[in-house]
């Protein structure tokens, strides 16, 4: 009764003292969720033992006191061997599954930014600008020039992200009263920025942070000891889709993570079970605007529609409370025309694991710049009262009126921030699926006139991404020798799909179609009303860049 007394208070770790794990057995029996650890057992050497439970006890983020452990030992020094040494160094794999390029890049980047213990090092995270700023280069943040005349300029852009940043944050947090939390999550916590930064404006909070890279966690510790905040943040290697998060929550924060998380349902389970009913969950994150994912395999990006958005997080009781759209923002931030100049200078010794995935921060950029994708800050709460069907309603007519950046901010600005409440049934009974003025002309037309209504719509909407005049496109002519490229395909795909219904596969667009071949494919697709024939077997690639 005590254990799950304890349990319920958010303890996640169990000690047992004594000469075998009895109420180990019983723990794991009763509260399985939970890190259970026997101090001794028979059979086993005592030394091995305690030792083994120490390092189960150390990963799971339990602080040890080293000096204490070291002092009944006869420590000596020895000599160093005098030939020198390679200066490789050789790393233990990752003990999470399908990690191994993500920790890769995040190794690179802590070798980059060359983190200092006690001073805040460069922010690297993405920032809000409201125009592109003439001579800005994200990417060339990460490792600036060694020239002392360009020492000035580069100072001022990182004071313009850090303020950028930090304006960021003050709109991420709008609305929320942290006197009324005690203890906040971060998932995929980084080198613990936003926990130090939350650590310090707010004496009261336990903070825990979850990553998956042991580079970054051990460069986040340094700091948080460095500034004396090593007994209120704790930082915990694990898989946060797979493995129990240590404690229950008020708050979890989750900032450009979770489209790095294939099994984002078990990750949204996994959230809700430690997030207390009415706690927030605030997360920046980019979503696709089209129907389909968009992935790009090289960086583990995957970017979902925004009705499985919806649908993930109303069946873990996930209630959207506002969705402020930042897209053009970020869009800003990664606007650089002399990106390859500048990502050949920065990755030019860079492993390629590491060089393909600031190359998909680069084309997330351009999806943006086209509204392929959407770059969302979600302010989320656990709601029990509900169903999961009025959850999925609210959460879809929350993306549907998203609410601009710059309206938000203005509005933090003036004053105390309030939180839309929730909708009431009448907002919510026009949620649904529109069709577009185009389809709906499509739908009322015979048979017979359906090819020239496309082919007249088709040559248009490719006149329009490629921004030349109508007549100048010729409905022969293949597509990719017109320039459209990888990008322009795309959006041409999501845009064909939100007027028809029609899903083309990309390849087919890649491959040389013509708008004539296109019209034709796309009568085919199309019922004797007009509406589009449901596949029986869907292209899941179909998104992939």
């Amino acid at each position: 009764m005590c254990r799950r007394d304890r349990y319920e208070k958010g303890y996640r770790v169990f000690l047992e003292v004594g000469p075998k794990p009895t109420l180990v057995g019983m723990g794991k029996r009763y509260l399985g969720q939970a890190q259970w650890v026997g101090s001794l057992r028979q059979g086993s050497s005592d030394w091995e033992q305690m030792l083994s439970s120490l390092a189960r006890l150390y990963v799971r983020g339990v602080e040890v006191d080293w000096a204490g452990f070291d002092k009944d030992c006869a420590w000596r020094r020895t000599s160093l061997p005098t030939y020198p040494f390679q200066r490789e160094r050789y790393w233990v794999d990752s003990l999470i599954p399908n990690t191994d390029v993500l920790v890769t890049f995040y190794r690179t980047i802590v070798q980059l930014a060359e983190v200092n213990t006690a001073v805040q090092f460069p922010s690297l995270r993405f920032a809000t600008l409201r125009e592109p700023v003439p001579g800005f280069s994200w990417i060339a943040m990460y490792r600036p020039e060694a020239d002392p005349s360009k020492e000035a300029i580069y100072r001022k852009f990182y004071d313009l992200a850090l303020q950028s940043n930090r304006e960021m944050a003050r709109t991420i947090y709008r609305g929320l009263d942290f006197s009324s939390f005690s203890r906040v999550l971060d998932i995929g916590c980084g080198h613990a920025a936003d926990l130090i930064d939350l650590g310090q404006a707010h004496p009261h909070l336990e903070l825990h942070g979850c990553n998956i890279s042991p580079d970054q966690i051990e460069a986040g510790r340094q700091r948080i000891r460095g500034l004396g905040l090593d007994g209120r943040i704790s930082l915990h290697y694990q898989d946060s889709s797979r493995d129990p998060f240590p404690s229950t929550y008020d708050l979890v924060i989750a900032f450009q993570v979770i489209h790095h998380i294939r099994n984002k349902a078990d990750l949204f389970a996994n959230i809700s079970r430690s997030l207390r009913n009415g706690g927030f969950l605030v997360m920046a994150e980019t979503l696709s605007n089209m129907a389909s994912p968009i992935e790009h395999p090289e960086s583990t990006t995957l970017f979902v529609p925004q009705g499985e958005w919806a649908d993930l997080l109303a069946r873990n009781h996930l209630r959207i409370v506002e969705a402020v759209e930042a897209s053009q923002e970020i869009a800003n931030f990664l606007h650089d025309p002399d990106f390859e100049q500048n990502f050949a200078r920065v990755t030019r010794d860079l492993d390629e694991v590491t060089q393909k995935h600031l190359h998909g921060i680069h084309m997330l950029g351009e999806l943006l710049k086209r509204r392929l994708a959407a770059y969302l800050l979600f302010t989320v709460t656990k709601d029990e009262s509900l169903d999961v069907d009025t959850i999925r309603r609210i959460n879809l007519e929350r993306l549907s009126a998203r609410v601009s950046y710059e309206t938000t901010y203005s509005a933090v600005e003036k004053g105390p921030y309030a939180l839309p409440l929730v909708p009431g049934a009448a907002s919510l009974s026009g949620v649904s699926e529109t069709t577009s003025t185009f389809s709906n002309v499509l739908r009322s037309a015979e048979p017979g006139q359906r090819g020239q209504l496309l082919d007249s719509y088709l040559r248009e909407l490719v006149a329009n991404l490629l921004k030349m005049p109508v007549a100048r496109v010729d409905a022969e002519q293949p597509l990719n020798t017109l320039g459209m490229d990888s990008l322009l395909s795309l959006e041409l795909k999501h845009k064909i799909h939100a007027e028809t219904g029609v899903s083309m596969p990309l390849d087919e667009l890649l491959q040389g179609a013509s708008i004539s071949h296109l019209s034709h494919q796309l009568a085919e697709r199309l019922d004797g009303d007009g509406k589009a024939v449901v596949a029986e077997n869907p292209d899941w690639e179909e998104g992939e860049l």
